[in-house]
This record gives C-alpha cells, structure tokens and sequence, in this order.
C-alpha cells in the first residue's frame, strides 16, 4: 500500500511547469523591461528568476524519482544536457540564497580561499543586444554566470523531456 502523503509524478511535473512559468516571467521582466529596471528592482528580479530556476531542477529530479526506470533514464539524460547549458545555476542560487555568508566572506565557495575584507560582487552583464546574463563574481573563485534566455531556452527543452516521458510511463 502506498503512502497517501506521496507526490505522484503528474503531481512534481504540475511544480515543474510552475516553476518553468515563473522562469519565464522573471525572463520576461528582466529581458523585456523598461530600462529603468535596474538597481534593487533587476536584483530582486534576477534573485527571483535563480530561485526558479532552482525549484525547476529540484522537481525535475522529483519527477524523475517517481517515474519508470527508462522514463527515468531520459529524463537524466535531459538534465545532463541542461546541467551543460546551465552549468553555473547551482552555485549561483547558492550564493543568491547565502547572500549574507558571501557578504561575510564565509560562502561555501569561499571557504578558505579569501584575503581579509573580500566580498561577493553581483554584476549584471548584457552579453549581447536583447541578450542578458547574471554574473557573480567570487573573489578567490571563478567567476559565475548564467544566460538567463539560454537558460529559459535549456528549460523548455527539458520540461517537453519530462512531458513526452510521462505521456510514455
């Protein structure tokens, strides 16, 4: 018998496409807006946008967990492909989500490689015309990014992954 309690797969994949959506929104707030959209605002935005875009693979690998084994199989090789596209997220959210430890100087990724008074830095940069990513520099690390059209891009292709995999299940 199993546990009422448990998420189904149709249920994880339902968090999937909320999170996917609100990717999509944030990318369309911070690509699409007004150029006085800048400052607090476009950080906000882009923290907004990395927390999405983490709670997106926390229930693809969810909806993963739940499915057949060869279901499953297709849908890591969808995460693989978009861990490649969107290598950085992890470690980004990571310093979004510690914010305050990386200000301290005392993030994980900082542990131990500091000088005294090293902080943190997040910069947005325009890669392109209409192309925007998110770059965080860590001192004493490499520096981060994450192209957030690349990203929304990575996403879709990997939730149609998981949706032509449950359709199969």
């Amino acid at each position: 018998m199993s546990d009422s309690r448990s998420v189904t797969a149709r249920e994880a994949m339902g968090q999937v496409v909320k999170w996917h959506y609100a990717m999509s929104m944030q990318n369309h707030r911070i690509v699409e807006g007004t150029e006085a959209l800048h400052g607090i605002q476009r950080e906000v935005d882009l923290h907004f946008f990395l927390i999405a875009l983490a709670n997106f693979v926390a229930f693809v690998k969810v909806t993963a967990k739940l499915v057949s084994p060869e279901s499953r199989t297709t849908i890591w090789a969808g995460i693989e492909a978009f861990d490649l596209e969107v290598p950085d997220a992890g470690n980004l959210r990571d310093i979004l989500e510690h914010y305050d430890e990386y200000i301290r100087g005392k993030g994980k990724l900082q542990a131990g490689r500091l000088a005294k008074g090293q902080r943190a830095r997040i910069v947005v940069s325009r890669t392109a015309p209409q192309s925007h990513a998110i770059m965080v520099q860590v001192p004493g690390f490499a520096d981060l990014s994450v192209d957030i059209e690349a990203a929304v891009s990575a996403s879709n292709t990997l939730e149609s992954v998981i949706g032509h995999a449950l359709e199969t299940d």
